[in-house]
């Protein structure tokens, strides 16, 4: 078991706004709850790149996952050695304190956790297994038939050659995998593919769908969103002609595009694809659906970073991903690029969205950042000023944190943004207050402000 610790100080920042929505306005608070550890490394390990699901009907019940890696991580897997797997922490209590289950696997690549209501729980990530006759680098899926208290020792493997693994939980419980999956035709080439697997409500084994090859160019599969009739809606990024790799330079499109599909058939066949912006400066983008009963429910929201990674950059669509608002920045634009970094999105079930993203607009220097969180109330029209999220400044190391800080310098390609059933946004970043990167949770809770 690993309890949490509490900052002696607890942080709280109260931000009172005016939502403009036509003629009417909307007052709002966003307060933000004490910063608590979630979990760190012994001597010479770090925490990355976590993810966090929160159980659809229990308040208390969150779950979460971090990459557990070293300073000289990288340099060991290019040698063929390990030495990172992934960590889960389960907490009952609303993030207050944390148990810690560290997993078997080789490498925890991309790490991601979906909740159900029924019960199960599964995580996905990029790794080897001792269980697994292929020793190379797979889609491993975990299961939990007790919501992330115990897991199966043995996970299934999806196969070679996948990244940016996803997963969602559908309100009947089924649970939807998506990545992007190199994959040679008959001929030989490598084509890249949209791969969706599906796991049954009540079975702890993913089936693997009928791969989607949209074009011939490079993809990543980036977003994964069940609507409430149980539609599925899925998005990638294209932005390469060349097919023989990730080259970085060869064939290189003008502009990264973003594209949705939707699926009425629990992921057996999709729609044609569906542009959603050409105005993302990069990956990876995400997505998000209100599938609370108020008046935007069913919506779709999609986030990314604008120009230069200067603003983040929210468009949505109101036709199950027909057709979808212009990509406008969710506040001012920051005046350095990379200062505003790895966008978050969630809805909670009063119909809240809420954005978090890494911000470096307290430090002049733009060495040191923190989270931020912003609200809209009226669909995504009008936000809140943002808040900074986190009581200090991560400021890494780069000695300490080594090839983590040089491939993330905010730890990881994206954080953990949940909203519980009780209508609060939880916050779970890889924060490097202490120098290193460690898991470190808040609370932010959305309200209405007293009239006088």
């Amino acid at each position: 078991m690993f309890s949490s610790l509490l900052r002696k100080t607890s942080f709280l920042v109260l931000a009172s706004v005016c939502l403009s929505r036509g003629a009417a306005a909307q007052d709002a608070v966003l307060q933000v709850g004490a910063n608590i550890l979630v979990g760190r490394g012994p001597e010479g390990r770090l925490l990355v790149e976590p993810h966090l699901a929160a159980h659809p009907t229990d308040p208390h019940h969150l779950l979460a996952v971090g990459w557990v890696t070293t300073a000289s991580a990288l340099t060991a897997a290019r040698e063929g050695r390990s030495v990172a797997h992934c960590a889960t922490f389960l907490s009952s209590d609303s993030g207050r304190s944390w148990a810690r289950r560290d997993l078997t696997s080789a490498g925890c690549g991309d790490p991601w956790v979906a909740l159900t209501a029924q019960g199960p729980a599964v995580l996905t990530a990029l790794g080897r297994h001792a269980s697994l006759p292929d020793s190379s680098r797979q889609l491993l899926v975990f299961f939990s038939g007790d919501g992330g208290r115990t897991w199966h020792d043995v996970p299934q493997s999806l196969g070679r050659g996948h990244d940016a693994p996803r997963a969602a939980a559908a309100s009947d419980g089924t649970v939807y995998i998506l990545s992007g999956q190199g994959w040679r035709d008959s001929a030989g080439r490598l084509r890249w593919s949209v791969f969706v697997g599906r796991a049954r409500p009540g079975r702890l084994y993913v089936e693997i769908l009928p791969r989607i090859f949209p074009s011939n160019l490079n993809l990543n599969s980036d977003g994964l969103a069940v609507l409430s009739d149980g539609a599925l809606v899925i998005t990638y990024n294209d932005y390469q002609r060349n097919v023989r790799g990730f080259t970085p330079d060869s064939g290189v499109l003008k502009g990264r595009r973003t594209w949705a599909m939707l699926s009425t058939e629990r992921g057996e066949a999709f729609s044609i694809p569906l542009l959603v912006t050409e105005s993302c400066y990069t990956r990876p983008t995400f997505l998000a659906v209100d599938t609370s009963s108020g008046p935007y429910r069913d919506r779709l929201y999609h986030v990314c970073v604008g120009d230069r990674e200067r603003g983040i950059l929210l468009t949505y669509s109101a036709d199950r991903a027909e057709q979808w608002s212009e990509a406008t920045p969710i506040e001012a634009l920051g005046s350095r690029d990379r200062s505003r970094q790895d966008p978050q999105v969630a809805v909670s079930g009063r119909g809240i969205v809420g954005i978090a993203w890494n911000d470096r607009r307290d430090d002049p220097s733009g060495r040191c950042y923190a989270p931020y969180f912003t609200a809209s109330h009226d669909g995504g029209r009008t936000f809140a000023p943002g808040v900074r999220v986190a009581s200090a400044l991560s400021c890494p190391d780069p000695a300490r944190n080594g090839d983590a800080f040089r491939r993330w310098p905010t730890g990881g390609d994206y954080f953990g943004l949940a909203a519980s059933a009780d209508g609060r946004f939880h916050l779970l970043w890889s924060d490097a207050r202490n120098g290193v990167f460690e898991l470190w949770t808040a609370a932010v809770t959305v309200r209405a402000a007293q009239k006088e």
